[in-house]
């Protein structure tokens, strides 16, 4: 009787618990929304190096929703990067997104998010769903921390005006590890104790929203005492029909820790000095231009575009000249949208790519030129 008494309680118990976790599901569900981001194409290159194939070149997994009324949470992982952690931050390059937001204050305007977020530097290239733009500037794919570990702290000074203070870590790997990828020699440099770096944002709309902004300065440090220093104004104009992006950025460079021209600095030195020993680069400029614009023609029929321009310089400390590099990026696509209530197109698009060195670099860094012809399809489906 006893036993029998007992699994009536542990059934009652188990019936109670699990329409309890029901709840819990469906009201975690409720304000949770999951989203896919899609994106694939059969890329064929004119540049022998490059090889032609089918890509998957967005594959990435979003939750995302509010916890309580005040604080929310976001989740975004690629499923095509690699989950071995930063030496820095202890984070995966796999996973953009996983922090929280908490709102506080009068009429909560102000807000905190802590955790694994957008480098919020100003570029509509980067802010905009990656899912729709196919090929970026080296400013964001190359020189930026895009999503490091990080602290901020906003202010909704009106609904149309938003500032923005953000403490990150400048690099996902610590000094020692930058150092030991490369095998370059640490050249005298010794590691900060506060490798991060700060942005204080912008962001507003103006003109019935038609004109937005993203205006940001950066400082950052990896190394002690080299600082670096960064302004980025991104630029937007929504249209009917029409939307267009401006972004300009100028970096003033303390040292070349995401590498962009050392190899070629080390080879042209190497060849003078076989004694020579490869280091980054140091006292850089680096500069980008971007226009990107997309017209809907009909509303299923849409024209895309871009044009990037940016310079690598030489702050006259290796007598090298003061353009190290240039690199152009131009594409021009047409989607087709067969679905009105889906984020769904099939798109095709012609892009070229030119990278120029320094004359004294071409011995050992040859210009690089390409042109590409891709076809696919891309989706963001909101799943839930």
């Amino acid at each position: 009787m006893k036993k029998y008494l007992l699994s009536l309680a542990l059934l009652g118990a188990y019936s109670l618990n699990a329409q309890s976790l029901g709840e819990t599901v469906e009201k975690l569900g409720q304000s949770a929304d999951i989203n896919l981001y899609l994106r694939s194409a059969l890329e064929m290159n004119s540049n022998e190096s490059v090889a032609n194939g089918i890509k998957v070149n967005e594959a990435r997994l979003e939750i995302m929703g509010d916890a309580t009324e005040n604080l929310s949470y976001r989740f975004r992982a690629r499923m095509n990067r690699t989950v071995a952690a930063g030496t820095q931050d202890n984070a995966p390059s796999s996973i953009d997104y996983a922090y929280i937001t908490y709102k506080f204050g009068e009429d909560k305007k102000w807000s905190t998010t802590v955790g694994k977020q957008m480098n919020n530097f100003g570029s509509w290239e980067f802010y905009d769903n990656p899912t729709f733009d196919y090929q970026y500037s080296d400013y964001v794919n190359k020189q930026q921390n895009l999503f490091p570990v990080g602290l901020q702290v906003s202010y909704q000074a009106t609904p149309k005006h938003s500032f923005h203070l953000q403490a990150f870590n400048a690099m996902n790997d610590a000094f020692g590890t930058i150092h030991s990828k490369t095998l370059y020699d640490t050249n005298g440099l010794e590691a900060s104790k506060t490798p991060f770096g700060l942005n204080l944002t912008w962001k507003g709309k103006m003109f019935e929203d038609k004109f937005q902004t993203i205006y940001t300065v950066t400082t950052s440090q990896v190394a002690k005492g080299e600082n670096n220093f960064q302004v980025s104004l991104g630029n937007k104009v929504v249209l009917d029909k029409f939307t267009g992006v401006v972004d300009v950025s100028h970096t003033n460079m303390a040292v070349d820790y995401v590498n962009m021209i050392s190899p070629s600095v080390n080879g042209y030195y190497l060849a003078q000095n076989p004694r020579y020993v490869n280091v980054y680069a140091k006292d850089l400029v680096f500069q980008t231009l971007a226009f990107r614009f997309n017209y809907a023609v009909t509303p299923k029929w849409h024209i895309a575009a871009k044009t990037v321009f940016e310079r690598i310089g030489d702050k006259n400390k290796m007598d090298l000249g003061k353009n190290l590099s240039t690199n152009n990026v131009n594409y021009l696509g047409l989607e087709f949208k067969p679905f009105d209530n889906q984020d769904f197109k099939l798109f095709g698009y012609y892009a070229h790519f030119h990278t120029k060195y320094n004359e004294n670099f071409r011995a050992y860094t040859p210009n690089f030129q390409n042109n590409m012809i891709a076809i696919g399809a891309l989706w963001y489906l909101n799943v839930l």
